[in-house]
């Protein structure tokens, strides 16, 4: 491409490189830009990973395109791409259904930041689109993977917490093979009964959730 950007945005000076992501938000031909400014999200310098994030959060209302493209780096397998695109969507709002299966795979993260905000950001399409209750649910109960069983478990406490099942399906959880899913299944009962207006926890982790911290 020939735009007169791309050249700085693939300067070896992370000081020239970080300016023209930045510029990008405000250039007239963006659009066309739009697939290397994705490419910074995995750029090696944490500016220029914050600049290209912060351009696609300001193109993200005018180009469809945008979203599309992040969710592609959150399911990619570069560790900084992953945790710049996880940083997009929760600037953006709500997510769209679009962003479920990503998010879904974000569970699995090796980092405990990333596991949570993926779950925040699955709560928070679950409240706009409710069969995603359903589906947090399923994973809690049937995921191969003992992360996502568990990081799905706290999603259903706050998905629905006056729906029975979920008293089931957290009770059913305290007996998984994994160690650390009977735990979060624990935590999570405990949380269900503040939720639900079943009675106070004395589990101090259980209200921490609740509290949000």
């Amino acid at each position: 491409m020939s735009h007169p950007l791309v050249a700085r945005m693939q300067d070896r000076d992370p000081a020239i490189r970080a300016p023209a992501y930045r510029e990008v938000a405000d250039d007239p031909s963006a659009v066309l830009l739009l697939e290397a400014l994705a490419a910074g999200l995995s750029d090696v310098e944490r500016s220029v990973r914050r600049a290209a994030a912060d351009s696609l959060v300001a193109l993200a209302p005018r180009h469809g395109e945008v979203q599309p493209l992040v969710r592609r780096a959150l399911r990619g397998t570069h560790p900084d791409a992953r945790r710049a695109a996880l940083d997009v969507a929760r600037r953006l709002g709500p997510p769209e259904p679009g962003w479920l299966p990503a998010l879904v795979e974000a569970l699995a993260s090796k980092r405990g930041d990333e596991r949570w905000t993926a779950a925040r950001l699955l709560v928070d399409l679950g409240r706009l689109h409710g069969e995603t209750a359903g589906v947090a649910a399923g994973l809690a109960h049937a995921d191969e993977r003992p992360v996502v069983r568990r990081m799905a478990l706290f999603c259903a406490v706050e998905l629905a917490p006056d729906d029975p099942s979920t008293r089931a399906l957290l009770e059913q959880s305290t007996g998984d093979e994994d160690p650390e899913v009977r735990q979060a299944a624990k935590i999570a009962l405990g949380a269900w009964q503040i939720r639900s207006g079943a009675g106070e926890s004395r589990d101090p982790s259980a209200r921490c959730w609740v509290q949000g911290r």
